[in-house]
């Protein structure tokens, strides 16, 4: 059984989020999980819903591993997210201006000499 759930069938089980903390986040009883779970049928929000969940607990556990963030507080999970956001953009802006800086082309355009 491979279905579009099983990337985030396999996200939780990878990660042990529990059922309990997917289910207070997309604020659906525990039972819907364990039906996407199981590929039963539900409503596209639904769906939805659960899979936004995964992703946001997977993002903040990828940014703060091997620290474990509380899902079961929404105060502390939501800013825990926006801190996760603020990290990657961080990153990739760090990323993109070490890229622009070694690039020789680069170097040439915004050079002393040149101006």
């Amino acid at each position: 059984m491979f279905t579009s759930r099983q990337k985030f069938i396999d996200l939780l089980d990878a990660w042990r989020i529990s059922q309990a903390d997917v289910a207070g986040l997309a604020r659906v009883v525990p039972a819907r999980v364990s039906d996407y779970r199981q590929d039963k049928p539900l409503p596209p929000e639904r769906v939805s819903q659960i899979e936004k969940s995964i992703s946001e607990i997977v993002e903040v556990y990828e940014t703060f591993y091997p620290f474990r963030i509380e899902v079961s507080d929404p105060e502390i999970f939501r800013s825990a997210v926006i801190h996760a956001r603020l990290a990657k953009a961080s990153r990739e802006a760090t990323q993109a201006i070490g890229e622009l800086v070694r690039d020789p082309r680069n170097r040439e355009r915004h050079s002393v000499s040149s101006v």
